[in-house]
């Protein structure tokens, strides 16, 4: 069987749009489901590209596909296979002749290396390519800006971590005035909205040694959530509104915020070290013995016998 199929790869329509629905169930949180089709994702790819070597549109799937591979491993734990996808998805964004494809690959290198800690390394490369990459905003397409704007989200994230939160701030205005130019757009596997660039203020205002909760919040209340187009976007972004709750001395909103993630994205927030950090403080807050939260911190791993 998997002989066969090696000599005899799907059409390249029909692999990308096994591409395009892998892509979904990355952002529906389906990592489970993700990571049983993706070894023969990228195995049919590598046919479809050895017998269609000419074709950009086919290497541009390909990449699209290793980016997959990189936020996946990332997602996992796995940096090491995170490294070796982001280097084939740049190869792959090479041979399609596509540098947005590649900005994108940089901007999910950065996200590998923030979540490693090498938050300078991960600011320095997605700033220098958006400013590779940054277009003239009366020109561009929705492409262009889309991936310009993440490169800055992304390089927004590492700086408030280095509590240059002037530079993160700054970072995040030029990513809105792109945003607000191109109006939403859905592009190499993600997505580029105002909205989008609002929950990331949200984030980069939590985050450093000083971090500003109630600033945080109040800028949330701005952020309309059914206007995120992701799942796992809108997820991450309501831990982060309970992070804020938390440290604003709201533990029961942020409980029932955590807890209503959890049953939307049940698989997703086993992966998420600041769901599981808020409910370890919650805990070490704790006065009075609560089943929920402490439901809660066993379905997520953390040890609730404080």
């Amino acid at each position: 069987m998997q002989d066969e199929r090696l000599e005899d790869p799907p059409a390249p329509a029909e692999w990308a749009l096994q591409v395009a629905a892998a892509v979904d169930l990355y952002w529906e949180g389906a990592y489970s489901g993700l990571a049983g089709v993706l070894p023969l994702l990228l195995r049919d790819g590598q046919a479809v590209a050895r017998e269609h070597d000419s074709a950009p549109a086919v290497w541009q799937s390909l990449a699209l596909a290793y980016q997959l591979a990189a936020s996946l491993s990332t997602q996992a734990g796995h940096p090491d296979w995170a490294y070796t996808a982001v280097e084939r998805q740049l190869g792959a964004a090479d041979r399609a002749s596509d540098p947005l494809m590649a900005g994108m690959a940089v901007s999910t290198l950065s996200w590998v290396l923030l979540r490693q800690g090498r938050w300078e390394q991960a600011q320095a490369i997605a700033e220098r390519r958006a400013d590779e990459l940054e277009p003239s905003l009366r020109r561009a397409t929705g492409g262009q800006l889309a991936v310009y704007g993440n490169l800055l989200v992304a390089a927004a994230s590492p700086a408030a971590r280095r509590d240059r939160h002037d530079d993160a701030m700054q970072l995040l205005t030029v990513a809105e005035a792109a945003a607000v130019r191109s109006g939403p757009v859905r592009a190499y596997g993600s997505a580029f909205s105002v909205t989008d660039v609002r929950t990331q203020r949200v984030n980069t205002l939590l985050a450093g040694r000083a971090g500003r909760p109630a600033e945080a919040l109040d800028v949330a209340a701005a952020v309309e959530v059914s206007a995120i187009t992701r799942p796992v976007h809108s997820a991450a972004h309501r831990v982060d509104v309970a992070q804020a709750m938390h440290q604003t001395g709201d533990d029961p909103g942020a409980l029932d915020l955590l807890l209503e993630v959890e049953a939307d994205q049940p698989e997703w927030i086993r992966y998420q070290t600041l769901a599981s950090a808020t409910v370890w403080d919650m805990l070490e807050a704790e006065r009075r013995r609560n089943g929920a939260l402490r439901g809660l911190a066993s379905r997520l791993g953390v040890d609730p016998t404080l």
